[in-house]
């Protein structure tokens, strides 16, 4: 299907409503339940259905609608191509409200998803991995990565300048010879995109898209049918459908024409054959299929309605198969095909007139009549070739401004997908010359593993603490969710521990936890359920099989609320902190920590860990208490 997952689990509710379940009564159980001004019944069916297409970003109508950026559709009717098509659309905007906060995805409700994922699944497995990182806008570069490196280093290692995907795409030395082999004037323009596509990668819509999308859901879905009934018994009627730029779904127009034949004779002229009907396809979804499709459907509106038998003379094998297969052969349509609408009006039609009463004939299309020797082989060409005209007719006879539309949502089109497929390309370069470049550079740094100040973070609050002396706890809600014997246990060890006359240093929970165990323990303290458990002695020395910084997790939600609960005014932050041994970014707070019980807790880790924990710190899970 080529959606998210979370799309994914919408559409198949959907697609089990549409599947599963008579389509009436699911409306009136949207109507009765959550459409209706009372409570609904929650986990019922429609509550369930009506969540997902919330999801998905629609907004429920009566009569089982649903309302997006195009505007209204029966979502339970229209064909699974359509749907899709919406649903991806629409999920678009939700995802682009979800990473909103980021300012390089600022313009994600403006992307091409399909464009993008098609021009991805061409490149190569390397590629693919190259351009990732870039359109989840992952943090690979040393400007995010500094953060659980090994060095902290946040240089390109390559130049030496600050890192980051602007740098190392636009502005780095080092990919210059990159940069020299884009066309020309391409990098004049590349400050004036928006960063989803220069940093990102992802292309762009058409600006006009939703406006054409509009105008072709607009379109008259009923066309008007002839007043007065032929002369004939029988009806001969050529059906043919026209779609212009086949290739691409976003361009295709498409229209379709049901014309009257008289009935054959050898002395036919090209006057018997006369247009009933011949006008665009309505829709979002333009395809010549489609429109044959529609027009052996309209062919069968005008039989039903002038109650006649019909011939229908076609050119699609296609069409022909699918009314051999649901109409005379009786197999139900799949209401999660993709002209489920079509085919159920089709079958409909056929049953009301009686399938005895229609022939579905396929007739040659294109052919050069000097190949055919008949007069009746002419007739048939003729008639092609005549619902191919007006077919043609009608989906080019359309008002000035709708082309003049049409032009600016290609052309928009079209130098969007080139500039991104341009950047794409690029990347695929850069992430390969980084790929192949030396470990390490120049100006890359090593850190000396001996005690040092921590490296600061680019935003960390300043560090602070204000409390009275002695800390005492000053409400409940501690002894509440913890007990009085561990409040009692934190008192003493905080009191213990604290040195108002040490500096004020970011202290790792790391530390601070160890120091804990050191003089309270062994205690185990964990959150099951939702219910704080602490357990004592022997049982809590089974939590030495737990990863130690899972453990001191739950530490790090105790000591705060105990904090908090004492009227002290801290700050914690995830930092390098101040320590010879914890040299990664953790979990710490600004404490003013015993020299002497800083340097005991630091040959406890030291010993366990044997060298210092850099990178992501995984070294420290190993830790015991």
């Amino acid at each position: 299907m080529g959606v998210d997952p979370q799309v994914y689990a919408a559409l198949e509710t959907v697609r089990d409503a549409r599947g599963l379940s008579s389509h009436a009564k699911v409306a009136i159980d949207l109507e009765q339940g959550p459409l209706c001004h009372e409570s609904p019944t929650f986990n019922s069916l429609s509550e369930i259905l009506c969540q997902r297409l919330h999801q998905l970003g629609f907004l429920l109508g009566p009569n089982a609608t649903a309302q997006g950026s195009i505007g209204v559709f029966p979502f339970l009717k229209c064909g699974l191509s359509e749907l899709l098509f919406r649903c991806q659309l629409a999920w678009t905007f939700v995802v682009a409200s979800r990473v909103a906060h980021r300012a390089s995805f600022a313009d994600f409700a403006q992307v091409d998803v399909r464009h993008t994922r098609q021009d991805y699944l061409a490149a190569s497995g390397f590629d693919q991995g190259v351009l990732r990182k870039y359109l989840n806008g992952a943090s690979f570069t040393n400007a995010h990565a500094y953060r659980w490196s090994v060095t902290g280093n946040d240089k390109c290692l390559l130049c030496g300048h600050a890192d980051s995907s602007w740098h190392r795409l636009w502005d780095c030395p080092a990919s210059a010879g990159l940069r020299s082999g884009l066309p020309v004037g391409f990098l004049d323009s590349i400050s004036q995109l928006p960063l989803v596509v220069s940093v990102h990668g992802w292309t762009l819509r058409s600006p006009v898209a939703v406006q054409w999308w509009q105008y072709l859901d607009g379109l008259a879905r009923e066309p008007p049918l002839p007043e007065i009934a032929p002369p004939f018994p029988i009806l001969d009627l050529f059906t043919d459908g026209s779609c212009l730029f086949p290739t691409d779904p976003d361009c295709r127009v498409a229209a379709f024409s049901v014309i009257h034949a008289a009935p054959f004779s050898l002395d036919y002229q090209q006057q018997c054959f006369r247009p009933l009907v011949a006008q665009p396809l309505a829709g979002v979804i333009q395809s010549a299929f489609r429109a044959e499709l529609q027009a052996v459907v309209v062919a069968l509106r005008i039989a039903q309605k002038f109650k006649v038998w019909v011939r229908i003379w076609s050119d699609s094998g296609s069409v022909i198969s699918l009314f051999q297969k649901h109409v005379i052969d009786g197999v139900p349509v799949n209401y999660n095909s993709k002209h489920a609408d079509l085919l159920h009006e089709l079958v409909g039609l056929a049953c009301e007139i009686g399938p005895q009463k229609i022939a579905l004939l396929k007739v040659p299309a294109h052919e050069n009549k000097d190949f055919y020797d008949t007069e009746l082989e002419h007739w048939l060409l003729d008639g092609n070739s005549a619902a191919d005209h007006a077919a043609r007719w009608a989906n080019q006879a359309r008002p000035p401004s709708v082309w003049q539309l049409w032009n600016d949502h290609v052309q928009a089109l079209h130098t969007n997908r080139h500039t991104a497929s341009t950047i794409r390309r690029h990347m695929i370069q850069v992430g390969r010359l980084w790929k192949n470049s030396p470990g390490a550079a120049p100006h890359q740094v090593s850190d000396p593993l001996v005690l040092r100040a921590p490296r600061p973070a680019r935003v960390q609050p300043a560090l602070s603490w204000s409390s009275a002396e002695p800390i005492v706890l000053c409400k409940p809600g501690f002894n509440r969710l913890f007990s009085t014997a561990l409040a009692s246990d934190v008192q003493r060890w905080i009191s213990s521990i604290r040195d108002p006359a040490a500096p004020l240093r970011w202290i790792s929970f790391i530390h601070l936890f160890v120091s804990f165990l050191r003089r309270c323990g062994p205690v185990d303290i964990s959150k099951v359920d939702g219910q704080w458990q602490i357990q004592r002695g022997e049982v809590a020395r089974l939590g030495n099989h737990v990863k130690f910084t899972l453990r001191a997790k739950w530490f790090r939600l105790m000591l705060p609320q105990f904090l908090r609960d004492s009227n002290v005014e801290f700050v914690t932050a995830t930092v390098r902190p101040f320590s010879q041994w914890v040299c990664c970014f953790k979990g710490a707070i600004g404490f003013h920590f015993c020299p002497n019980e800083f340097q005991f807790v630091g040959g406890v880790i030291g010993q366990q860990l044997g060298s210092p924990a850099t990178g992501t710190g995984r070294t420290l899970e190993g830790l015991r208490g």
